[in-house]
């Protein structure tokens, strides 16, 4: 069997013992698809959807960062998990989404427990006057590392962050790209800095969890 076969059989595996993907988030997937065919995979999509909302079910986070929205597909798994309290703070480059965003958004039922900032990142983040429980990080690939160095002042003790596409199409193993460059910088980094207790998890394009110890 072809590597290219065994991934799609793999995955198609993982999706049919995986929970459904509910009707909000199939009609967004589905959405998705029409609107957006060429940056379709972008979306985190059914099932790393049903895990960030596993990870952010489990961590009951009172406060959640997430870089990147695009159509707030991974936005409305990560806020279900938000305690009683909780908010999610969003930044996105590309204000032309945003009624998309919230329409997905109202759609889910979690609109009034997300703020979304349009913007560049690396000038916001900074400016967020928030100590968060969960990080997740799907944006400008480029700019991963600064992302990391940015959150390690606003990680709760114990706080988790998510990095998607830490393997990058398995360019990481030989990196020529900017971007393969900058993946494989932030992974060499969690890897070995005595801050985070790190494991880079091969799921869709890989996905990195690493704790903040402090």
């Amino acid at each position: 069997m072809l590597w290219e076969e065994a991934i799609s059989s793999v995955a198609e595996y993982v999706i049919k013992h995986s929970s459904t993907e509910d009707s909000v988030l199939r009609e967004i997937n589905e959405e998705t698809a029409r609107l957006f065919p060429e940056a379709y995979s972008m979306l985190s999509g059914h099932p790393q959807g049903l895990f960030l909302e596993m990870i952010s079910t489990i961590k009951k986070p009172k406060y959640i960062l997430e870089v990147g929205t695009f159509v707030g597909y991974s936005t409305i798994c990560l806020a279900r998990g938000l305690n009683d309290k909780g908010r999610l703070i969003t930044i996105e480059k590309n204000k032309e989404l945003h009624d998309l965003i919230r329409k997905n958004l109202k759609k889910a039922g979690v609109e009034e427990r997300v703020l979304i900032l349009f913007g560049d990142a690396m000038e916001l983040i900074p400016e967020l006057p928030y100590s968060f429980d969960l990080v997740f990080i799907d944006a400008d690939k480029i700019h991963y590392p600064d992302y990391v160095q940015m959150i390690e002042n606003k990680m709760t003790k114990g706080g988790v962050l998510l990095v998607d596409n830490t393997l990058w199409g398995g360019e990481v193993l030989n990196p020529e790209t900017p971007e393969a460059k900058a993946i494989h910088k932030t992974n060499e980094y969690l890897a070995s800095s005595d801050k985070w207790k790190t494991v880079l998890v091969p799921m869709r394009d890989g996905i990195t969890i690493a704790q903040f110890v402090g």
